[in-house]
């Protein structure tokens, strides 16, 4: 009993001396013992916190905690280089505010941040544009329009100038004469006046674009293109004028890696037909249109789709995942994935939002879901492991969509390994494709090049997720009992079975529907997991 009455005093020693070192070491080595550049980069992330509807800079009360850090923030320009104005009721304080930052900020590149300015502030405005020759990047958001009083102030040269997002009326004009060798970046909104192609920002050598307004030349749009060579990323939404269509020559983008248009189904297929673009560039398609003898032409959309499908065959062998759904606004959507889209992420892994590929069609385009499944077709899509499918019943149920979907799914996605329903019917669907044979219409030699060695519908699948289900109505027998229970009974007699099936938001259940799952499951090795969560 001594010894351990003597283990244990040794042991409390111990545990208070340790203790008094960890508090005599906290004493000294404190926020304040933390090198002066590091405490500015953590300033820094707090200075990107600037709410301009408010006036508030987050980060100015750190400067009050003590003199050191007061004296450390005045001792560094960059930390007084993003400077915002906005909203504000003492156009004074306004006013003292922007000239005590400019004056803090030394001679370093600026960031400018311009938020719906009232009359009240126009003395602040003039003090920040006098900067504008040192500004790094503008940001001029919703003002509408741009006053008049200031446009005395243009700036002749901005020589540090590498990035301009302006969303207002006659804002862009404030730099019509303007010298800007270093602006890589123009995000251009306009809705008042149409945006003018002659504009100097298409004169720097861009290399991300975005416009959403109405264009008018001259030039063409196509002549300002070919004069961006350099165009990494290109995002247009809006109107173009109709003789574009007089144009003969291609503009050759060799660098962009991402194509977005939102615009009419004419504007859309003339500008893809003439933009000259590698296969690796990612393409998103918003095709619109309110002109009735366009919609009784979907052919003319349709005719180039065979040059989607070329472009996409040079990255083919990348093309992991594929999926037609439905948007919330009843839109259309066919989209093409070469890294993993985010419907497939997990704990260790993010998933990607924005795809290789992706076609919209609004609800009310003629023949919308028959053409997005022409498309489809069309693609080389022997590649993808996982294919998405979410379509309302309504969509569905038509007959030509169904069958044309059966089609797709039968002969284009000979190597999927992972399949995801929403919904009754596309579930309903799935479950009659996975229950019988393929009888390809090229008599199973091949697709796309691609052998077939089996005559099953994606002999490969691996797992099933079913999701917002209703599995019981009226006390009658579910599908899961007959229709799916047979096909997964057939495929693994045939060899060709399944290892997991998932339900998610799947309720009503029946615990006898369980039973004869998991009888399944002891006979073949399937792995089955089931959620009985209530519909919302």
């Amino acid at each position: 009993m001594s010894l351990f009455i003597f283990h244990r005093s040794v042991i409390i020693r111990v545990q208070a001396s340790t203790e008094q070192t960890i508090m005599k070491n906290a004493s000294t080595v404190s926020i304040m013992s933390l090198p002066a550049e590091l405490l500015v980069e953590i300033f820094r992330f707090h200075n990107d916190e600037v709410t301009l509807w408010r006036q508030t800079y987050s980060w100015l009360p750190i400067t009050h905690v003590c003199r050191c850090w007061r004296q450390l923030a005045l001792r560094h320009p960059i930390l007084w280089s993003h400077i915002g104005l906005g909203r504000g009721r003492d156009p004074e304080h306004l006013y003292q505010r922007i000239v005590a930052m400019l004056s803090r900020s030394s001679n370093v590149d600026l960031d400018l941040d311009v938020f719906n300015p009232t009359q009240v502030s126009q003395r602040a405005l003039r003090a920040l544009l006098l900067a504008v020759p040192r500004a790094r990047t503008l940001d001029f958001r919703n003002v509408y329009p741009f006053p008049e009083s200031v446009q005395d102030m243009a700036p002749a040269d901005a020589p540090r100038l590498t990035s301009v997002k302006i969303r207002g009326e006659n804002t862009a004009h404030f730099f019509a004469h303007c010298r800007m060798p270093l602006l890589r970046k123009v995000e251009w909104f306009e809705w008042g006046v149409p945006l003018k192609l002659d504009h100097p920002f298409f004169r720097c050598p861009l290399t991300d674009l975005n416009l959403r307004g109405k264009f008018e030349g001259p030039p063409d749009f196509l002549s300002v293109l070919r004069g961006l060579p350099l165009l990494q990323s290109l995002r247009l939404r809006g109107s173009f004028p109709q003789d574009n269509e007089q144009a003969n020559t291609e503009s050759v983008l060799p660098h962009l890696r991402t194509l977005q248009m939102d615009v009419s189904m004419p504007t859309w297929r003339f500008l893809y037909e003439h933009i000259d673009t590698t296969a690796s560039a990612c393409i998103h398609f918003n095709v619109t249109d309110a002109d009735p003898h366009v919609r009784q032409a979907p052919d003319k959309l349709v005719s180039t789709f065979p040059v989607i499908a070329a472009k996409l065959r040079g990255v083919a062998a990348q093309i992991c995942a594929v999926s037609y759904s439905c948007t919330i606004y009843g839109c259309v959507k066919v989209a093409v994935y070469t890294s993993l889209p985010y419907w497939l992420s997990t704990a260790e892994i993010e998933g990607t939002w924005d795809p290789h590929l992706c076609v919209v069609l609004e609800p009310d385009f003629p023949g919308s879901e028959i053409i997005l499944l022409d498309l489809l077709k069309l693609l080389p899509l022997w590649n993808a492991n996982a294919f998405y499918l979410d379509v309302p019943a309504n969509i569905l149920n038509e007959s030509p969509v169904k069958q044309r979907l059966a089609s797709v799914v039968r002969d284009n996605l000979p190597n999927v390994t992972d399949v995801r329903v929403i919904g009754k019917i596309p579930a309903l669907l799935m479950a009659e494709l996975l229950a019988s044979p393929v009888s390809p219409s090229n008599g199973g030699a091949s697709f796309c090049g691609q052998p077939r060695t089996d005559g099953w519908v994606m002999p490969r699948l691996e797992t099933l997720h079913i999701s917002q289900v209703r599995l019981q109505i009226g006390g009658r027998p579910t599908w899961l009992k007959t229709l799916l229970s047979k096909a997964l009974v057939a495929r693994e007699n045939a060899g060709v079975g399944l290892r997991c099936i998932s339900f998610w938001r799947c309720p009503e259940i029946l615990e006898e529907d369980l039973v004869d799952l998991r009888s399944l499951v002891d006979r073949v090795g399937w792995k089955v997991m089931c959620s009985r969560a209530k519909e919302d």
